[in-house]
């Protein structure tokens, strides 16, 4: 495994935090490289509605499970937006993710992104597609594409850790997949909901008689994921 990596031990070995990043100013934005702000005015059963959008790309994210280690590897880093939230919270425990924002197809996106980010090489014809999701849909309404991959130690190919002419700076996280669910309920380590399902999606693949496994998720977590299941049978998008 690249050297690198950090191994979650659960939560009574909390993993070393880098230094967090200083906070040098705040102010209106105008114009962004990643956003387009807009204002839409629309009709809706005889309404005029006015509503204030933040158009975002598209994404993807990938659940990437070490088959000769038999767990799953992340990754952290700093955001900022968490952290103005909540600075307890600001090194985010995370899919290997990426815009889309070439002109390549989301599967190419997400070999790029594990190369990148995590060390390995996946083809893309190895990918598999988990699910498509719209974010923030009150906001931006951005669709993300969730993967899954498998990996071998055979297929490291670099350290990872970002892209540092992109000012990345990423920390890979190894978690057994014996300590996923306490590292779900550990508070130290804050995670996404695409990532939350990924792992449920996952335990239905591989352990779909293991029940046990689904009821040791967090319930606030598992009734949210429950809930997002109804409404993919209810529309037929699955």
């Amino acid at each position: 495994m690249p050297t690198n990596m950090l191994y979650y031990k659960g939560q009574n070995t909390p993993l070393p935090l880098p230094n967090t990043p200083e906070i040098l100013s705040i102010s209106p934005l105008t114009t962004s490289k990643y956003l387009q702000l807009q204002q839409v005015r629309f009709k809706e059963n005889n309404d005029i509605k006015v509503w204030d959008i933040a158009n975002a790309n598209d994404s993807v994210a990938i659940l990437l499970y070490n088959r000769d280690k038999d767990g799953f590897i992340l990754v952290r880093q700093f955001r900022v937006s968490v952290f103005l939230k909540n600075p307890l919270h600001g090194f985010m425990y995370e899919l290997c993710a990426g815009l889309c924002d070439k002109d390549i197809s989301p599967d190419e996106i997400a070999v790029q992104e594990i190369q990148e980010e995590c060390g390995y090489h996946v083809e893309a014809n190895k990918l598999v597609l988990i699910n498509q999701f719209y974010s923030s849909v009150g906001m931006n309404g951005a669709r993300q594409y969730l993967f899954y991959a498998e990996v071998g130690e055979q297929d490291r190919v670099s350290e990872g850790g970002g892209n540092k002419d992109e000012q990345e700076y990423i920390d890979i996280i190894f978690v057994p997949r014996g300590l996923i669910h306490e590292f779900l309920q550990d508070s130290k380590c804050p995670t996404t909901q695409s990532f939350v399902y990924a792992i449920l999606w996952f335990e239905r693949q591989k352990f779909p008689t293991r029940q046990e496994n689904i009821q040791q998720i967090p319930k606030t977590e598992l009734d949210r994921f429950e809930k997002i299941k109804e409404l993919e049978n209810e529309l037929e998008i699955k």
